[in-house]
């Protein structure tokens, strides 16, 4: 038998649970990213670093909600844009 990963609905009773952290590679898939694009907004500033987990070497996360936060603020900063590329 296959074990069953935490995240299953089988192993947490088929109910969703909320995402606390995310490797830099879920973070750049949850905005539609390559992980690079990801990795250059973070070092310039414009989304947060990552959380380096102690106790487990070379292994950090990144957190959720300050992640959202700052992509809402770059919306906020510079607004969303109108143009469409795919309509020229």
């Amino acid at each position: 038998m296959k074990p069953e990963s935490a995240s299953s609905p089988r192993a947490t009773g088929g109910r969703a649970l909320p995402t606390l952290a995310l490797k830099a590679g879920n973070c750049a898939a949850a905005l539609d990213i390559s992980l690079t694009s990801f990795l250059a907004l973070v070092d310039e500033g414009k989304m947060p670093k990552p959380i380096a987990v102690p106790g487990h070497k070379g292994l950090v996360l990144y957190d959720f909600e300050t992640v959202r936060g700052a992509w809402l603020a770059l919306i906020e900063k510079g607004g969303a844009s109108e143009e469409n590329p795919w309509d020229e």
